[in-house]
């Protein structure tokens, strides 16, 4: 293929659409990562994408609008989450997994027999350019950038509750309100997020590009500033990739997420 070619493909108004919203989806994804996992938390981002999967699929089964239908679900089911894992007389993990994944079930189920579900399912499990519509992305760009700018403003608390809990209880900072307000925020991210990367795919973006930050500093700072520019390199170039060799978006978002990992593993051992 040549550049003209590539060139004409990313201006066409669907990879724009995909181009525009994936620039708030990875900086939101990055700064949340930098905060999920220091407090080992990455993984309610998996389950939140699970259970975002079904209401997705009750969504379009139902001929709501998809995205504003999952984000409430998503919002309320991030509370449940926080206040499960809080829970010290209950297996958390294992009532998180159960209701995250039987949520995946009963999306499977709605999407594969429903006559209203005309989407391709595979499009919602592991993303695809096509299906942002424009009500899409303009709701991805506000509360994208809202996401953006609360990590921003409460960087100070959050940073504090993810490395010293106990400090953060002596200051007097309500850690319980903070973890609502991130997983909150995870589960906005998330849910905007499963469009482009897919249910399945959507905790990666979490997790990948602050962990070869990682390797690369010890810095707080400059952890947040190199994960937000591994994860807009990646996510572009997987855009680029998926659009070249036909495969779904997030698939190949996550395999240069997994390339530039093991490089930079590589080069950091030698």
């Amino acid at each position: 293929m040549t550049l003209s070619t590539l060139l004409s493909l990313l201006s066409l108004e669907f990879v724009q659409r995909a181009m525009l919203v994936g620039f708030v989806i990875s900086l939101a994804t990055a700064l949340l990562g930098t905060v999920l996992v220091y407090k080992r938390l990455a993984l309610i981002g998996d389950g939140l994408a699970h259970i975002g999967f079904g209401a997705l699929s009750l969504a379009v089964a139902m001929a709501w609008a998809p995205l504003l239908f999952a984000i409430p679900m998503m919002v309320i089911a991030s509370v449940i989450v926080v206040l499960i894992s809080e829970n010290k007389r209950i297996y958390s993990d294992a009532l998180i997994g159960i209701i995250s994944n039987s949520a995946l079930a009963f999306g499977i189920v709605i999407a594969t027999k429903s006559k209203g579900f005309s989407v391709d399912v595979a499009g919602y499990l592991f993303g695809s350019l096509l299906t942002l519509t424009k009500l899409d992305v303009i709701v991805s760009l506000i509360l994208g950038s809202l996401v953006i700018f609360l990590m921003i403003f409460l960087h100070h608390r959050l940073f504090i509750i993810t490395h010293d809990p106990e400090y953060a209880k002596t200051r007097g900072i309500n850690t319980r309100f903070y973890k609502i307000i991130l997983a909150i925020l995870t589960g906005i991210t998330v849910a905007i997020g499963m469009r482009l990367t897919g249910s399945l795919l959507i905790s990666s973006l979490i997790i990948f590009p602050v962990s070869i930050a990682h390797r690369l500093t010890h810095s707080y700072l400059r952890l947040v500033v190199i994960s937000a520019i591994i994860a807009l390199i990646t996510f572009y170039l997987g855009i680029i990739l998926s659009i070249l060799a036909g495969i779904p978006s997030g698939a190949s978002i996550i395999l240069f997420n997994l390339f530039t990992f093991i490089l930079v593993s590589l080069i950091k051992r030698k």
